[in-house]
């Protein structure tokens, strides 16, 4: 199938052709992953382990544009403070290399600079599968909808017997510069078109 895939794109220029391998590989990574995923499950089943998700603390899963996580909430006031308009939990499509459609909910997406932003505890970074998913993510969303995403780490610390919740401050720095930065740049011809 690999092969397949690579000889239908081998008429498309390098870069694209570069990025169609890399998303291969780690289509390939990811697919180990979740094989690997699905033993250990098996085997904690058949062993009557039942090992609770750790993601759903950090996460909105009702995906609504109204719900935020507590990491969310902060992103967002910083970005109310900065006057900058955005859409919350905004869902896209994409399909990949192998023609597999994937369904993503953006925690913030700026659609005037096609810029998506993500809230990513430090699990996203620590834990592999987790790791090439958001990878595969961001290289899906630049390379078939020109959307470069970056991301604002989360991290936790323990005050006064509290869990408190907060976000990497060079992160937010460096997101609110660059937003401000291509909102001076006058939108191209695509996404004016795409959200007049």
């Amino acid at each position: 199938m690999e092969a397949i895939t690579i000889q239908k794109y081998r008429c498309l220029d390098n870069n694209v052709h570069a990025h169609i391998i890399e998303e291969l590989k780690t289509l390939q990574e990811l697919r180990a992953l979740n094989i690997e995923k699905e033993n250990i499950t098996a085997w904690n089943k058949s062993h009557h382990i039942n090992i609770k998700g750790f993601s759903a603390n950090f996460h909105n899963f009702k995906r609504t544009s109204d719900s935020y996580s507590i990491a969310e909430s902060l992103f967002r006031d910083t970005l109310e403070l900065n006057n900058i308009s955005y859409l919350h939990e905004f869902q896209i499509k994409a399909k990949d290399a192998l023609l597999n459609s994937h369904s993503y909910h953006l925690d913030f997406y700026i659609p005037e600079i096609k810029l998506a932003i993500e809230i990513s505890p430090l699990f996203h970074f620590t834990y592999k599968t987790v790791a090439i998913r958001d990878k595969l993510r961001t290289s899906l969303l630049a390379r078939k909808h020109n959307i470069k995403t970056i991301v604002i780490k989360v991290h936790f610390r323990t005050k006064k017997g509290r869990v408190e919740t907060y976000l990497n401050v060079n992160d937010v720095e460096k997101a609110i510069k660059l937003i401000k930065k291509l909102k001076q740049k006058k939108p191209n011809k695509e996404t004016l078109l795409a959200y007049a």
